[in-house]
């Protein structure tokens, strides 16, 4: 197990530097995935942790911009409109790979 703490791919610590709460959970999930033993593929376990939480931001957005929309909050529906695009091109773009330290941390 390494002392050190896991870094947040950058180009994902970029994308979502207005919601610091996002990246506080993502920071708790590979911390979770830094102290498992060597012998679990750590890597693949950090990835398949950051896609567990990226859907769970696009999900959350998605449903407080229905809500939004609901109750016809039309400027809390236009910054939710935004959110919910940027969580879905987190979705898509998967910004963690090529991520250099990142991949070195958990061993790949």
């Amino acid at each position: 197990m390494t002392a050190s703490l896991p870094p947040i791919p950058q180009r994902l610590c970029e994308m979502l530097k207005e919601y610091p709460g996002h990246l506080a959970r993502i920071h708790d999930a590979l911390a979770s995935v830094a102290k498992v033993p060597q012998v679990a593929p750590r890597f693949e376990l950090a990835i398949w942790v950051l896609e567990d939480l990226v859907g769970a931001f696009f999900e959350e957005a998605r449903q407080q911009l229905a809500v939004a929309k609901k109750e016809g909050d039309s400027e809390l529906a236009s910054k939710l409109e935004a959110e919910e695009a940027l969580m879905a091109k987190l979705v898509l773009q998967k910004p963690w790979f090529g991520d250099k330290d990142f991949s070195i941390f958990f061993g790949k």
